[in-house]
Protein backbone atom coordinates (compact mmCIF):
# COMPACT_ATOMS: atom_id res chain seq x y z
CA UNK A 1 0.00 0.00 0.00
CA UNK A 2 1.03 3.71 -0.78
CA UNK A 3 1.16 6.27 2.11
CA UNK A 4 1.17 9.69 0.66
CA UNK A 5 2.52 12.44 2.67
CA UNK A 6 2.26 15.43 0.69
CA UNK A 7 -0.94 17.00 -0.57
CA UNK A 8 0.69 17.93 -3.90
CA UNK A 9 0.95 14.29 -4.77
CA UNK A 10 -2.55 13.65 -3.72
CA UNK A 11 -4.11 16.28 -5.79
CA UNK A 12 -2.19 14.90 -8.61
CA UNK A 13 -3.07 11.00 -8.30
CA UNK A 14 -6.87 12.67 -7.47
CA UNK A 15 -6.71 14.53 -11.11
CA UNK A 16 -4.58 11.57 -13.12
CA UNK A 17 -8.02 9.08 -11.69
CA UNK A 18 -10.57 11.85 -12.80
CA UNK A 19 -9.06 12.09 -15.95
CA UNK A 20 -8.41 8.42 -16.49
CA UNK A 21 -12.50 8.42 -15.80
CA UNK A 22 -13.34 10.81 -18.46
CA UNK A 23 -11.59 9.21 -20.66
CA UNK A 24 -12.88 5.91 -19.86
CA UNK A 25 -9.78 4.28 -18.98
CA UNK A 26 -9.20 2.42 -16.26
CA UNK A 27 -6.29 3.95 -13.77
CA UNK A 28 -3.80 0.70 -14.32
CA UNK A 29 -4.29 1.78 -18.35
CA UNK A 30 -3.21 4.98 -17.61
CA UNK A 31 0.04 4.69 -15.16
CA UNK A 32 2.53 4.62 -18.30
CA UNK A 33 0.97 7.39 -20.31
CA UNK A 34 -0.81 9.80 -18.41
CA UNK A 35 0.68 13.33 -19.06
CA UNK A 36 -0.25 11.84 -23.15
CA UNK A 37 -3.57 11.12 -22.51
CA UNK A 38 -3.96 14.40 -20.24
CA UNK A 39 -3.65 16.23 -23.28
CA UNK A 40 -5.18 14.70 -25.42
CA UNK A 41 -8.31 14.76 -23.33
CA UNK A 42 -7.56 18.45 -22.61
CA UNK A 43 -7.59 19.21 -26.45
CA UNK A 44 -11.25 17.08 -26.80
CA UNK A 45 -12.39 19.88 -23.95
CA UNK A 46 -10.72 22.84 -25.40
CA UNK A 47 -11.88 22.62 -28.69
CA UNK A 48 -14.21 25.16 -30.32
CA UNK A 49 -18.17 24.39 -29.86
CA UNK A 50 -20.43 24.80 -32.36
CA UNK A 51 -23.99 25.88 -31.86
CA UNK A 52 -26.94 26.21 -33.84
CA UNK A 53 -29.35 29.03 -33.41
CA UNK A 54 -32.54 28.18 -35.09
CA UNK A 55 -33.75 31.79 -35.00
CA UNK A 56 -35.23 32.89 -38.15
CA UNK A 57 -33.00 30.30 -39.89
CA UNK A 58 -34.83 27.38 -41.91
CA UNK A 59 -35.30 24.43 -41.10
CA UNK A 60 -32.25 22.32 -42.25
CA UNK A 61 -33.86 18.92 -42.32
CA UNK A 62 -37.15 19.72 -44.17
CA UNK A 63 -37.69 19.19 -47.91
CA UNK A 64 -37.45 22.26 -50.32
CA UNK A 65 -39.94 21.03 -51.88
CA UNK A 66 -43.18 21.22 -50.21
CA UNK A 67 -46.66 22.33 -50.33
CA UNK A 68 -48.65 23.23 -53.24
CA UNK A 69 -48.29 24.92 -56.24
CA UNK A 70 -49.05 28.56 -56.48
CA UNK A 71 -49.65 29.17 -60.29
CA UNK A 72 -50.00 32.90 -61.65
CA UNK A 73 -53.13 34.29 -60.69
CA UNK A 74 -56.33 33.80 -62.87
CA UNK A 75 -54.05 32.13 -65.88
CA UNK A 76 -54.80 28.59 -65.26
CA UNK A 77 -58.54 29.06 -66.43
CA UNK A 78 -59.16 29.05 -70.25
CA UNK A 79 -61.95 30.57 -71.96
CA UNK A 80 -64.34 28.17 -73.89
CA UNK A 81 -64.36 30.67 -76.73
CA UNK A 82 -60.87 30.15 -77.01
CA UNK A 83 -60.67 27.00 -76.43
CA UNK A 84 -59.42 24.30 -79.77
CA UNK A 85 -60.05 20.37 -78.51
CA UNK A 86 -56.61 19.16 -79.91
CA UNK A 87 -56.98 15.71 -78.34
CA UNK A 88 -58.11 13.05 -75.97
CA UNK A 89 -56.45 10.47 -73.83
CA UNK A 90 -58.80 7.51 -72.97
CA UNK A 91 -57.40 4.85 -70.02
CA UNK A 92 -59.43 2.38 -67.95
CA UNK A 93 -59.87 4.93 -64.73
CA UNK A 94 -59.63 8.23 -66.51
CA UNK A 95 -59.97 10.19 -69.47
CA UNK A 96 -58.30 13.25 -70.21
CA UNK A 97 -59.08 16.33 -73.04
CA UNK A 98 -56.03 18.09 -74.37
CA UNK A 99 -57.25 21.62 -75.54
CA UNK A 100 -54.96 24.30 -76.44
CA UNK A 101 -56.05 28.63 -77.14
CA UNK A 102 -55.39 30.49 -79.23
CA UNK A 103 -52.20 31.84 -78.29
CA UNK A 104 -50.88 28.15 -78.07
CA UNK A 105 -50.92 27.16 -74.82
CA UNK A 106 -52.09 23.77 -73.97
CA UNK A 107 -54.21 22.69 -70.95
CA UNK A 108 -54.88 19.24 -69.85
CA UNK A 109 -59.33 18.67 -68.30
CA UNK A 110 -60.58 16.24 -66.71
CA UNK A 111 -63.74 15.50 -65.76
CA UNK A 112 -65.03 18.28 -62.98
CA UNK A 113 -62.38 20.68 -64.10
CA UNK A 114 -63.10 24.08 -64.00
CA UNK A 115 -63.03 26.42 -66.87
CA UNK A 116 -64.03 29.97 -67.18
CA UNK A 117 -67.69 30.52 -66.13
CA UNK A 118 -68.31 26.59 -66.66
CA UNK A 119 -67.27 22.94 -65.81
CA UNK A 120 -65.87 20.19 -67.97
CA UNK A 121 -69.14 17.53 -67.81
CA UNK A 122 -68.46 15.02 -70.22
CA UNK A 123 -65.25 13.93 -72.09
CA UNK A 124 -65.81 11.12 -75.48
CA UNK A 125 -63.71 9.82 -77.80
CA UNK A 126 -64.37 13.18 -79.97
CA UNK A 127 -65.59 15.69 -77.97
CA UNK A 128 -65.69 17.68 -74.89
CA UNK A 129 -69.23 18.90 -73.17
CA UNK A 130 -68.85 21.81 -70.79
CA UNK A 131 -71.31 23.26 -68.65
CA UNK A 132 -71.85 26.91 -68.39
CA UNK A 133 -73.81 28.99 -66.30
CA UNK A 134 -74.84 32.68 -67.36
CA UNK A 135 -77.25 34.45 -65.05
CA UNK A 136 -78.68 31.25 -63.23
CA UNK A 137 -79.06 29.65 -66.37
CA UNK A 138 -77.17 26.49 -67.51
CA UNK A 139 -76.22 25.61 -71.08
CA UNK A 140 -73.57 22.50 -72.58
CA UNK A 141 -71.66 23.79 -75.20
CA UNK A 142 -69.97 21.18 -77.08
CA UNK A 143 -66.49 20.86 -78.53
CA UNK A 144 -65.81 18.85 -81.21
CA UNK A 145 -62.15 17.49 -81.97
CA UNK A 146 -61.20 18.47 -85.19
CA UNK A 147 -60.77 15.95 -88.08
CA UNK A 148 -57.55 16.28 -90.15
CA UNK A 149 -57.84 16.42 -94.21
CA UNK A 150 -57.98 12.79 -95.27
CA UNK A 151 -59.19 11.18 -91.97
CA UNK A 152 -61.86 8.67 -92.34
CA UNK A 153 -64.34 8.96 -90.24
CA UNK A 154 -64.02 5.08 -88.15
CA UNK A 155 -67.37 5.07 -86.16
Amino acid sequence: MLVLRNKAAIVCIVCLLLVSVCAGLSPAQTAGTGARKVSEVELLLSRPKFLYSSLDNRDPFMSLVSGEFHGEGNIGLISVGDMELVGILWGNKERLAMVEDSRGRGYVLRVGDAVMDGVVRDITKDSIAIAQTFYGETQTVIIQMKRKEGERNEK
